[in-house]
């Protein structure tokens, strides 16, 4: 098997650290082969707080993925998910000059520099651009206009800027001291769509709210193409922190409690009461439980309908959110973001097979390692594009990612 057939994931997140190999058919699937785990040790309230423990981590989950595949990585792709992100679509026009008007990659070049000068302002860096489509002369839905006859030249690119985090470059070098290549970094809004969004919903208007531990990532595609992607500093850790404060739990109680009682709407929780093992002094109403989560719930869910709103996402129109990771796990939680948003709802779940344990990789806790495969190959496919001279357009990483490369 060729070395190109083989792609390896990375997403390094506050509850684990997972790594996911896959394998590229000749009809460009990925057959999930291997898959990794280890706890994020290292990582404390969003920093890094020991480099060594954390390369340790990454060591980890990325070997036993190999072990399960088989097969040996050098590289892989990994997400960002930054708080401090924006995101904007801008529009990019240039002429095509010369007697016969034929698009090459300077053209190209050219016209996401333009897109990227009308949407930036002072004080704010690229990330990461995304090419929606490119135009030529009024002609929608082109992927790549090199060697097309035309007179005007137009791009859609979604453009997502902050500043670089010092926690990214260090994780990064982490990476590299484990021992691989950072293929790419992609936008883990963008990675978990990839796996649990049909082209369908994207075509009609999806929300895609990706639930995870520190930080609630948030996409909205219409029409085909991500308009907004965000990432909210909130996540369904605090519900575990609430049920800490409410019932004077620990917190490997509180966290038990929410993983074995996981529910986020309290007309679907009896009156019962919880024993905890090992404590049989403490028992506690699985109704108050619910009614825990489901306040905190309801509030992340109410930042992400705000959000949706700014973005002028048409609520109630025939548009549907879903929900993944971890915390769409919860029970009740379609429900109440069916109350919350007014909209169908369902929970996204990746498709995929580790072969070696016929594990079926069908849990939103892993959306985003999956994703990241997904839109790693469509990286790699593009990567192929540029070959005829013009750079990838579809992911396009700024320079400072680059020297610890």
């Amino acid at each position: 098997m060729a070395e190109s057939d083989i792609i390896a994931s990375l997403d390094i997140g506050a509850a684990k650290i997972c790594s996911a190999i896959g394998r590229i058919d000749e009809r460009k699937r990925i057959n999930i082969i291997g898959l990794g785990c280890s706890p994020p040790l290292g990582l404390e309230n969003g920093i890094v707080a020991d480099v060594e423990l954390l390369t340790g981590s990454i060591e980890k989950a990325v070997m036993e993925a190999e072990e399960i595949a088989g097969v040996e990585v050098e590289s892989v792709f990994t997400g960002i998910a930054q708080s401090n992100l924006r995101g904007v679509n801008s529009r990019g026009v240039v002429s095509i000059p010369g007697a016969n008007r034929e698009i090459n990659s300077r053209d190209v070049n050219r016209v996401i520099e333009v897109a990227k000068v009308v949407a930036m302002r002072s004080m704010q860096e690229s990330v990461q651009e995304l090419v929606q489509e490119f135009i030529v002369d009024g002609q929608h839905g082109i992927k790549n206009p090199v060697g097309m006859y035309g007179f005007k030249l137009e791009a859609e690119v979604y453009i997502a800027t902050g500043k670089p985090s010092t926690f990214l470059k260090t994780v990064i070098e982490c990476i590299k001291n484990a021992g691989f290549r950072v293929e790419e970094m992609i936008l883990e809004p963008l990675a978990a769509g990839e796996a649990v969004i049909t082209p369908s919903e994207k075509k009609i208007g999806v929300l895609l709210v990706d639930l995870g531990s520190e930080t609630t990532c948030i996409a909205i595609f219409e029409r085909g193409n991500l308009t907004r992607a965000r990432v909210l500093a909130v996540g369904v850790d605090k519900i575990t922190s609430d049920i800490i404060g409410r019932f004077h739990l620990s917190e490997p109680a509180a966290e038990k409690i929410k993983r074995d009682y996981r529910c986020a709407a309290s007309a679907a929780a009896a009156d019962k009461k919880i024993d905890l093992p090992g404590d049989e002094e403490t028992v506690i109403s699985q109704r108050e439980l619910s009614e825990v989560v489901q306040r905190r719930m309801g509030e992340i869910l109410s930042l992400v309908k705000r959000e949706a709103e700014s973005a002028r996402f048409p609520m109630g129109m025939g548009e549907s959110v879903v929900l993944t990771g971890g915390g769409a796990l919860l029970e009740g939680v379609t429900e109440l973001a069916a109350r919350k948003f007014n909209l169908p709802v369902r929970v996204g779940k990746p498709d995929g097979r580790v072969d070696q344990w016929g594990r079926v990789i069908s849990n939103p806790a892993y959306s985003t390692v999956i994703g990241l495969l997904h839109s790693g190959m469509k990286t790699r496919q593009l990567a192929e594009m540029s070959s005829i001279g013009w750079q990838n357009p579809f992911i396009k990483i700024k320079s400072w990612f680059r020297e610890f490369f």
